[in-house]
């Protein structure tokens, strides 16, 4: 297994040239390795997690970065030949949920923190869980705590001599609130982040106050954090969205939560109910736990590697357009093909790629990308009031510059689009019009603005 910087996977060819070796399509595992008792993680983790008020958005993201974490730096996949040079992708990730207040961030989250805690491994043990709160420092220090040292023969399906053994330091990091884990303007603490996303060999530090030298073999961190868009403003210069670590971090966005019943009615068959989801709780830390005793590089289809190399090479539409976007954009290739291990794993222990892991996985991605600029109209922090005021003046403007004729709603769509998220255009819409600050002509889409003395708006 090679170590190499995966940050040149992110800007040159992912994929060679797919290849005649035929792979087998089969779901079971290395010998040795049991079968699983769910014929898919994640799905398993969205039904159990069905009655938790949080979007299904961030339930999904939160057990496919639990997945990540479970896999460690032990399993990998190598894309992008070049000059002989193969390069290791290994499937962690850096999730942040991003929503206003009281949406369901840390009810997607917490279930992760207990499986995270419960599940343990037969030959890797318990997954590393960092403290809640930590400087740049301790983060370092609890990465060198995490160091493991096992030998490769105890993993199912390897023929490795006694004497090999496999050392790295993986470390899975939650935040229900990002200010906890990251203060304001805390640029240090990001280019950490940087650094070992990029899957070194080695890190290295050395203390100015007692001159210690702290040295961490093979680091890899999983992070999965919640926050809030106007806080992520005050956290986060303008220029920390140039840097590597904001274009390493997945941004999970919804703006609406979920409704549950404080009290749900009584059901007759409450048991039986009681004890399927326990059942199905043992399942998945049963599952999980086999996850962590995977080992080995995962391989690709050749139906998986046409999907992705025919994706990659027409350019991986539909691109992106938000300018903070501009750097995460060059790496979609690359949390495609993390994302696709993670699809494999929650679905078997073949540690193979299919096809249909490859379009599972873009079909997440692109469901999340289509929101993302959402999280930077957020940021803007505008009030209703405050649209509704812009969105009068522009529409004045335009109307007077076409000599007074109403225009489609359309136009009204595409200013607001571009100032809020797009759960709130409808609203401040029809708050404009039942203001009698715009009005719409009897029974079509068009629409104009009405004079300040016919609706008492004032400056």
């Amino acid at each position: 297994m090679s170590t190499g910087d995966e940050e040149t996977t992110a800007t040159g060819t992912l994929f060679s040239v797919p290849t005649s070796d035929t792979i087998s399509s089969s779901t079971s595992g290395p010998p040795g390795i049991k079968s699983r008792r769910l014929s898919d993680w994640i799905d398993s983790f969205l039904d159990i997690t069905a009655d938790a008020p949080s979007p299904a958005r961030f339930r999904l993201w939160a057990g496919i970065t639990a997945i990540s974490a479970a896999a460690e730096k032990r399993i990998w996949t190598r894309t992008g030949k070049s000059w002989q040079t193969e390069f290791d992708v290994f499937p962690s990730l850096y999730t942040l949920l991003v929503s206003p207040p009281a949406i369901g961030k840390g009810q997607a989250i917490g279930p992760v923190e207990r499986i995270w805690h419960s599940a343990k491994g037969t030959i890797t043990g318990r997954l590393k869980v960092a403290p809640r709160s930590m400087t740049k420092a301790s983060l370092v220090d609890e990465m060198a705590k995490a160091q493991r040292h096992i030998p490769l023969n105890k993993f199912a399906g390897t023929d490795a001599l006694s004497i090999e053994f496999l050392e790295y330091s993986s470390l899975a990091i939650l935040a229900e609130e990002l200010g906890v884990l990251i203060s304001s303007h805390d640029i240090d603490f990001l280019s950490l982040l940087t650094e070992i996303y990029n899957s070194k060999a080695v890190y290295s530090e050395t203390r100015r106050t007692n001159k210690l030298s702290v040295e961490v073999f093979n680091p890899q961190i999983t992070f999965l954090g919640g926050t809030q868009p106007a806080f992520l403003a005050s956290i986060l210069p303008e220029e920390a969205w140039g840097m590597g670590a904001m274009s390493r971090i997945i941004l999970i966005y919804s703006g609406t939560g979920v409704k549950k019943q404080l009290f749900p009615e009584d059901d007759l068959f409450d048991n039986v109910v009681d004890i399927k989801m326990r059942t199905l709780q043992r399942s998945i830390v049963s599952d999980f736990s086999q996850i962590l005793d995977l080992y080995g590089e995962m391989k690709w289809a050749p139906g998986a590697r046409r999907a992705a190399v025919e994706w990659t090479n027409a350019g991986m539409p539909p691109v992106p357009t938000h300018s903070k976007l501009v750097h995460y954009c060059g790496r979609r290739d690359l949390h495609c093909v993390k994302l696709s291990m993670i699809a494999a794993l929650s679905r078997s222990n073949s540690l193979i790629v299919q096809e249909e892991d490859f379009r599972r996985a873009q079909g997440w991605m692109l469901e999340a990308e289509e929101v993302m600029p959402d999280v930077f109209r957020e940021m803007t922090g505008k009030s209703d009031g405050e649209l509704i005021k812009q969105l009068n003046f522009y529409m004045f403007s335009v109307w007077m510059r076409n000599g007074r004729k109403p225009m489609h709603e359309s136009f009204l769509i595409n200013f607001l689009i571009t100032r809020t998220t797009s759960d709130r255009i409808e609203r401040i819409i029809s708050m404009a019009e039942r203001a009698n600050i715009i009005a719409r002509e009897a029974g079509t889409n068009l629409w104009f603005p009405r004079r300040a003395d016919e609706h008492g708006q004032v400056d």
